[in-house]
Formats: C-alpha cells, structure tokens, sequence
C-alpha cells in the first residue's frame, strides 16, 4: 500500500534535518514491469502517478537535494521477479543505472568521501 504523499514528504524532511541534506534518489521502476505480470497495467499507472506526485511535492516544498530517477527497462531483464522485487539479473541493470545517475547529479562521488552517506 501506497503512503499518503504527506507522510512521506514529513520522513523526507525529518531525513534532511538528520542528515544536514544529503542527496536523495527516488527510483522508479520502468513501465515495462507490467508486462512481465510484475504490475497490472493499473496498478502501474497508479505507481508512476504516485511517484511523479512524490516528486513533485517534495520539489515545491524546496527539497532541492530529492533527485527522481526513472529507470529504462531497455536493457533489463524482466523474468525471474518475485512479489514485484527485481531479480538479481535485473538489479544488475538497475545498479548500472544508479550508479550513471548519481555520476551525473554528484561528478566526484567516485572520488570524494561523503561523510554523510546513510543507506536508507
């Protein structure tokens, strides 16, 4: 089930005043999921509806270190997922991504300590 928006904006800034801001990801699934069952095709409108919503919120509310990364089902592999979770083949993919994503959005996170870091 689907938190209402408020409550995970609220966590997003209890996180950012823990934290002193750190960069946050929110990663969306492709919407090719549906197409290997993972989701039916309304619940992934639902999904991608909510997450963009997510995002939305939390950008006017300032949160300018909340990043949204759509991943591209292009090269994933969509068998093997289980109760909607990845399968290590496609986690692979994904972590391709992730890691291109925050390249882009942190150019010298490969290279600079990040003391701050937390793994939510």
């Amino acid at each position: 089930m689907l938190k209402p928006l408020s409550m995970v904006l609220l966590h997003s800034l209890q996180v950012n005043m823990e934290y002193s801001s750190p960069e946050i990801i929110i990663q969306v699934f492709p919407w090719e999921v549906q197409f290997e069952g993972v989701l039916t095709f309304n619940q992934t409108t639902v999904y991608l509806q909510y997450m963009s919503a997510l995002f939305t919120e939390v950008q006017a509310e300032g949160l300018n270190n909340v990043h949204f990364l759509q991943l591209n089902a292009q090269t994933m592999d969509l068998s093997d997922w289980c109760s909607s979770h990845p399968s290590a083949a496609a986690d692979v993919d994904i972590s391709a991504q992730l890691i291109a994503f925050i390249d882009a959005i942190l150019p010298n996170w490969s290279s600079t300590s990040y003391p701050l870091a937390v793994q939510v």
